[in-house]
């Protein structure tokens, strides 16, 4: 940020509550007329002003209002938190661009504190197992060290079953997808927990096939005997691409190179917490090497199982793989991590928002190198 009379101030309100930031702001910038925050909701289809509740479909339509002179987006570690908005005209680019960044700070701080940002990104009211699922799960976009992740998950209102999860330590990325037996409140019960074993078993240094079997033993200890989730997990360096992964009852990665999208060879094996005649899952951990301008894809059974509106057949295999392949050719390096968001999309307009089955996908894009240079 370049040195304005209001920068150090500015940086100094950063530890504020956004709407109590924006107050100050207002007060302290000269020749600020007005200033707002606008989130994306929770299917990132409309950006919503936290101060008066009003929505737009897209950020260009802020861009080309005429009580706006900057619109400029807040990004987190790649993720999109919404849209920062002034009606200021002294004031370069790259100052914006910084009190965007300071917002972001300011939101990402104060999120878990406060309801002001989590209410205003609602259209409607969240189911309870909606509600258990999305205090689970991480932001919904990545981005770092040439890889852009990107998630999914529909219906966003009503879902429970189905969780994705990742962390990134040093230059290790861990992603998973898990989807537990059943639907609504015990299915988010049993991925809750299974969610919670992982990050536990991560956490303490565990591989992937100790990860999994720390899953089944949570399930087994909660006397869950009848429920189980299936998973799939990757981990990968995302400087060199190299990696592993395992599926427990699952189905396995997709890698998208050159507009072709070919399946990684499964070894079957129990879902974690599946019990039969004593045995328990015993997924097979299996090399993993994802090249520069590949994309890799995790996704739940509901992404290929719900119906069409035309036919009632299921949308299957072939169309989706069309659909993430041509959207991944779209997808230039810097809105990979918009991916997966824009292939679920895709698969709505073929089946509408009335799912039979949950669906969620995430999608981990290296940086093509040589596009690059």
């Amino acid at each position: 940020m370049s040195e304005v009379p209001w920068t150090k101030a500015a940086w100094a309100l950063s530890s504020q509550p956004t709407p109590k930031l924006l107050a100050e702001l207002q007060q302290l910038i000269a020749g600020l007329a007005e200033i707002d925050v606008w989130v994306w909701d929770q299917q990132h289809q409309q950006l919503i002003s936290i101060t008066t509740g009003a929505s737009v479909d897209s950020v260009a339509e802020l861009r080309e209002a005429p009580a706006w002179s900057h619109a400029t987006p807040i990004r987190h570690l790649g993720h999109s938190l919404g849209v920062l908005t002034l009606a200021l005209d002294d004031v370069s680019n790259d100052d914006v661009a910084a009190l965007a960044y300071l917002v972001g700070a300011s939101m990402r701080a104060n999120g878990p504190a406060s309801e002001v940002l989590e209410l205003s990104g609602r259209r409607r009211e969240m189911a309870l197992p909606a509600e258990m699922q999305w205090a689970l799960l991480p932001p919904v976009q990545l981005s770092v060290g040439g890889v852009r992740l990107g998630a999914a998950v529909e219906p966003a209102y009503d879902t429970g079953g189905d969780v994705f999860d990742y962390s990134l330590l040093g230059d290790h990325l861990f992603c998973a997808v898990l989807d537990a037996k059943g639907h609504g409140l015990k299915a988010a019960l049993t991925s809750t927990l299974a969610t919670s074993a992982l990050r536990q078993a991560r956490r303490d240094g565990r591989d992937l096939e100790g990860i999994a079997q720390a899953v089944t033993e949570a399930i087994l200890a909660a006397g869950q005997h009848e429920d189980f989730v299936s998973a799939v997990m990757v981990e990968m360096d995302i400087g060199t691409g190299q990696g592993s992964w395992l599926s427990a009852g699952h189905l396995p990665p997709l890698v998208v190179c050159d507009g072709e999208v070919s399946e990684l060879e499964l070894a079957p094996a129990l879902p974690l917490g599946m019990a039969i005649s004593g045995e328990t899952s015993a997924p097979i951990v299996q090399a993993l090497a994802l090249g520069p301008g590949e994309t890799l894809a995790l996704y739940s059974d509901g992404i290929v199982e719900n119906a069409m509106i035309e036919g009632a057949e299921v949308l299957g295999d072939r169309r989706f793989h069309e659909i993430l392949s041509t959207s991944a050719a779209r997808a230039p390096a810097r809105s990979a991590d918009n991916l997966a968001r824009e292939v679920v999309e895709r698969l709505l307009e073929l089946t509408g928002t009335t799912l039979r089955d949950d669906a969620t996908l995430l999608t981990v894009s290296r940086a093509d190198e040589a596009k690059n240079d």
